[in-house]
């Protein structure tokens, strides 16, 4: 039986074709041995909205081990701007900071380790960043005209998604 331990015996004869011998007996002494955690998942997907404020779960990995043992979860890799945590008891994953920007980055990929404290797994975490739709900006002006003339001001703006701009004036000097 898989994963079994303790103490356990059976017994066992021999036979001539004729005669059949008395039954002797095998003890089996077994030592248990560590089995490692196993994520449920081979890898998992998650997707989060950019400029999400702090500690907003991510998504949860989550393992299961034969012996019952406390699993500690921590992000091995992948997370060089720290813009994610984990918890270590739960594996959860949260979002560390507000950095997240679909425009910079729109896909992360962490490795997220699970010991129980003698044999240590990993998987692999996709976080996919959502789009959220951001303001334009404009930015302000400074011109030098004559008066009674015509003159063209050129405005500008920018937009994080990289849309098309319209402006109206909102306000007459």
């Amino acid at each position: 039986e898989a994963n079994a331990n303790g103490e356990a015996s059976f017994g066992y004869v021999s036979s001539d074709g004729i005669l059949v011998s008395d039954e002797a007996n095998v003890y089996l002494a077994i030592s248990p041995i560590n089995d490692a955690p196993v994520f449920l998942e081979t890898d998992y997907t998650f997707s989060i909205e950019e400029n999400s404020s702090p500690l907003v779960i991510v998504g949860q990995v989550f393992t299961s081990d034969v012996e019952g043992h406390t699993i500690m979860y921590s992000i091995a890799s992948g997370n060089e701007d720290g813009l994610f945590g984990i918890s270590p008891f739960s594996g959860i994953i949260l979002t560390a900071n507000t950095d997240l920007d679909r425009e910079i980055q729109s896909t992360y990929t962490l490795e997220i380790d699970a010991s129980d404290d003698t044999s240590t797994v990993s998987t692999t975490v996709t976080i996919n960043v959502l789009d959220v739709n951001e303001a334009p900006s404009v930015i302000d002006r400074s011109e030098s005209l004559d008066e009674d003339m015509n003159h063209t001001v050129i405005l500008g703006g920018l937009d994080p998604e990289n849309d098309a701009l319209a402006f109206t004036i909102s306000r007459l000097p």
